[in-house]
């Protein structure tokens, strides 16, 4: 699971919006973190149990910030569905 994977989950699913006259926003790059690790250029192997975050965060032209965290848990081959 990649940055840019990462980067294809958030904007079919995901978008900011501000609320603020001017409407101006900035994105923070999405992250993808294992461990609290940053695993983003590296990506994070799905073949192997265990799990990672993707984030964002954004940002309105006053400051306030929302960020959106994604816990992706990978179980191994062969395991029952699981939803938390």
């Amino acid at each position: 699971l990649t940055g840019e994977v990462a980067q294809q989950i958030f904007a079919g699913r995901y978008g900011f919006v501000s609320q603020q006259g001017d409407g101006e926003l900035t994105l923070s790059p999405i992250r993808v973190t294992q461990d609290g690790k940053d695993v983003t250029a590296a990506g994070y192997d799905t073949a192997k149990p265990g799990s990672c975050v993707i984030s964002q965060t954004a940002t309105d032209s006053r400051g306030n910030k929302t960020t959106v965290y994604l816990t992706y848990t990978f179980l191994p081959v062969g395991s029952p569905p699981w939803v938390d």
